[in-house]
């Protein structure tokens, strides 16, 4: 893996924090479309506005963390990044 490979320094760990937080938090969003669509089949809608409310706050949590960590990425690719 390319992790094998990849100098160990706190820049590498903190992108890789902020891409697992983008994972779990997208994870989480998958959860709630499908609770979602659960709740407007059975037409409960105040908790359907509730539900997408939440879904766009952890949306918001998954573009943060893919921007960091991308962020991070590319400031790693430069060659005094790594000392």
């Amino acid at each position: 893996m390319l992790l094998a490979t990849a100098p160990k320094t706190p820049i590498l760990y903190a992108k890789l924090g902020f891409a697992l937080i983008a994972i779990a938090a997208n994870t989480y969003c998958v959860y709630l479309v499908f609770k979602r669509h659960r709740l407007a089949v059975q037409g409960h809608w105040q908790a359907f506005d509730a539900v997408d409310h939440l879904q766009h706050k952890m949306g918001a949590i998954v573009l943060a963390g893919l921007i960091f960590a991308l962020g991070l990425g590319l400031y790693l690719l430069h060659p005094t990044a790594n000392g």
